[in-house]
């Protein structure tokens, strides 16, 4: 790997990071205020930025896993899907799963 290549992965790996923490962080709020529109898109918003990023490092299971989520939030967005207890319970694995995906890396 060039030194052009770690150091993108090195900043790659950073904002990943970065965003599982705060994913896990807006996934309590949500929890707590299942109708807080705006903690939704930016749920939406983080997901598809990591998604985009890992597509271009070619981290493809992070970029599909990523993609599953924005779907998701993109459907409770527009109303389609209700978060019910059930569905927390599925979303906190899945971010775990995306969280050791990065942590693969």
């Amino acid at each position: 790997m060039s030194n052009k290549e770690e150091e993108y992965k090195e900043i790659f790996l950073a904002e990943a990071l970065e965003n599982f923490e705060e994913i896990n962080r807006l996934l309590t709020v949500l929890e707590k205020n299942r109708s807080d529109k705006n903690t939704v898109h930016a749920l939406f918003r983080i997901t598809h930025t990591l998604k985009g990023n890992a597509a271009g490092m070619g981290y493809t299971a992070i970029a599909e896993m990523a993609h599953v989520l924005e779907d998701l939030f993109g459907e409770v967005r527009e109303g389609k899907i209700v978060l019910d207890e059930s569905l927390f319970g599925s979303l906190f694995k899945a971010v775990d799963t995306l969280g050791a995906l990065v942590n693969s890396v």
